[in-house]
């Protein structure tokens, strides 16, 4: 069976406790005949408790987010150093090292395939899928502004789940600008989670994508 954008939906519904009785009994139905329901059902309960453990997590976060406290210049002089340590070290890492800073996870790269059929009046226009972020900003940009839809939450992580960056936006603009502190955000690939609503956008982003093993 195909996963549809009406059963993405349905359950949707399921997992915010707002599915009616029929409709739990259609999703218990379908997971428990359809294994890859059943994987795509975990996988989106799955995200959502991380987001819950990401709100538990915003004090911590602000500490590490230093790149909201650093002034333009002091972020272009930190480039600098950082693109010079990047051609150094390029030089030192293994094989391995590049393996394990540019390994997928899988239970993400699923849900970038699968939310892909979803149906949803949000719509992001930037960045591109699977960047490589050269200048260490990420520009976000909706095709519409989310009127009367809360905040718009963006998170920012590596291939290991650690959070490296968390900030609220005004769901009244389009355009997020994000400046990424580059001793915090080096070689590797990351991903960044858009939640706005019951909308959550995820994506892959790539430092020095050039060093990441064929």
């Amino acid at each position: 069976m195909k996963l549809t954008s009406d059963i993405i939906s349905l359950f949707e519904l399921y997992i915010q406790n707002k599915a009616t009785a029929k409709q739990c009994q259609e999703v218990d139905l379908l997971v428990s005949s359809n294994k890859e329901a059943a994987i795509m059902l975990k996988a989106m309960q799955l995200l959502k408790a991380e987001l819950i453990n990401a709100e538990i997590e915003k004090v911590k976060l602000s500490l590490t987010n230093l790149n909201q406290s650093i002034s333009k210049s002091q972020i272009a002089s930190t480039k600098k150093h950082a693109i010079n340590d990047s051609l150094d070290k390029a030089l030192n890492y293994t094989i391995e090292q590049l393996q394990k800073l540019f390994a997928p996870v899988h239970l993400y790269e699923q849900i970038i395939t699968d939310f892909s059929l979803r149906s949803t009046e949000v719509r992001l226009l930037q960045p591109e899928a699977e960047l490589d972020c050269k200048d260490y900003q990420l520009h976000f940009e909706l095709q519409h502004p989310q009127n009367n839809q809360g905040e718009i939450e963006i998170y920012i992580e590596n291939n290991q789940h650690q959070e490296l960056y968390y900030a609220e936006f005004d769901a009244d603009e389009k355009k997020f600008n994000i400046n990424l502190t580059p001793n915090l955000f080096t070689t590797g690939r990351y991903y960044w989670k858009f939640a706005i609503g019951n909308a959550i956008i995820i994506n892959s982003f790539f430092i020095n994508k050039d060093l990441m093993p064929a």
